[in-house]
């Protein structure tokens, strides 16, 4: 089940509207693959998360898209919804290549072409949550990419993320590959009480139970 309301920090980032469009369809795309895979019925899933804060620890403007928690076992998911298609690709023309990111020396490739640095949020967030959750879950992330839509409505993933790691070592998957690895690292059923207590105070504002909204309900 998810808690929360999905994208609800996305309006409050530092994203242009371009990217806040595309992160709020990646997210849209975990959700409703979480919500048709019985499975998760009865995991619990949190969406838009806060990074945990401890003492004078300096904030961050970013948050955890999803929280997977199933007895004391905790995920941190990262909904990536970037382009299937390599930089040289030109599809007015029929060219199309299909993306394949990678990672070496903190850089991330899409084929020969440079993308960007490869952003240490997983890894600050990680080491917050293991902090925080110290003797009452074990924790680690990953990082999920999820389908771009074209024309016609049309759904797209890369080639493959299979040699892209983040900053830690936080590995990525597509989208279905992650889910059925994450199906593996956790037991199956609800976060334990503690567990679950402590997530839900994380929960952001917007998502605690927003006005006419049930428990668990989430914009898909």
């Amino acid at each position: 089940m998810i808690h929360g309301n999905v994208s609800a920090a996305l309006g409050s980032s530092n994203l242009d509207k371009k990217n806040v469009k595309a992160g709020k369809l990646g997210e849209e795309f975990f959700a409703k693959a979480v919500s048709q895979d019985p499975f998760f019925d009865d995991v619990d899933v949190f969406a838009s998360m806060r990074i945990p804060r401890k003492g004078n620890q300096k904030d961050y403007n970013t948050d955890v898209d999803f929280v997977i928690a199933s007895g004391n076992k905790v995920i941190l998911v990262d909904v990536k919804s970037w382009s299937a298609m390599s930089k040289d690709s030109d599809p007015k023309r029929g060219v199309i290549k299909p993306a394949v990111y990678w990672s070496a020396f903190g850089t991330i490739f899409n084929r020969f072409a440079v993308k960007e640095k490869a952003s240490a949020n997983m890894k600050m967030a990680l080491d917050r949550y293991s902090e925080y959750l110290k003797g009452v879950a074990q924790v680690e992330a990953m990082v999920m990419f999820a389908p771009t839509k074209g024309r016609r409505g049309k759904e797209y993933l890369p080639a493959s993320v299979s040699f892209l790691k983040w900053p830690g070592g936080i590995k990525s998957y597509l989208l279905r590959d992650g889910l059925n690895k994450s199906k593996k690292r956790v037991p199956g059923g609800p976060a334990d009480k503690k567990v679950s207590q402590k997530l839900s105070s994380l929960m952001a504002r917007s998502s605690k139970n927003p006005q006419g909204r049930r428990p668990g309900q989430f914009d898909v």
